[in-house]
């Protein structure tokens, strides 16, 4: 954001951080895209080469991020969106960036004023470091068919 609108940007950050709505409509639009997504996965080989990487590079185990599914698409509610927020909402989660052209001391204490004041909620929890994947990876040349991906 630029400096001008910094104070009204980090009211809004604050507000999507702290009070998200999760709204139904949007929720609903979302996994409408997400199945959207899905289906046109195998459409081309780069979507093809981008969705079996996450095998190649993390096994079949909880890492896998890209092989999402209808059925666990359609499992999301708005309840667990807020059930999540409410675990993830912890301070030492949070990373927050500034670049550009501003002084740092002031930047630094607006910073500290807003995202540096957030508490962790009564569920909020610091997210354990991500396990490294328990399989070797083996190099090699992989061939994928489109037919068999598509099952995943």
């Amino acid at each position: 954001m630029l400096n001008r609108d910094l104070e009204e940007g980090l009211d809004l950050l604050m507000q999507a951080l702290t009070e998200p709505a999760f709204a139904q409509d949007r929720l609903d639009l979302a996994k409408r895209q997400g199945r959207q997504r899905i289906s046109r996965r195998n459409d081309d080989v780069t979507s093809i080469a981008a969705y079996q990487m996450s095998y190649l590079l993390f096994g079949r185990g909880p890492l896998r991020s890209a092989a999402d599914t209808v059925a666990s698409l359609e499992a999301i509610t708005r309840d667990d969106l807020a059930a999540f927020h409410g675990q993830l909402m912890h301070p030492a989660n949070l990373f927050v960036a500034a670049s550009g052209q501003f002084d740092a001391r002031p930047m630094v204490d607006t910073l500290n004023r807003t995202v540096g004041s957030i508490k962790a909620g009564p569920k909020g929890r610091f997210s354990p470091p991500v396990p490294a994947p328990a399989f070797p990876r083996t190099p090699g040349i992989y061939v994928t068919d489109k037919e068999a991906a598509a099952g995943d």
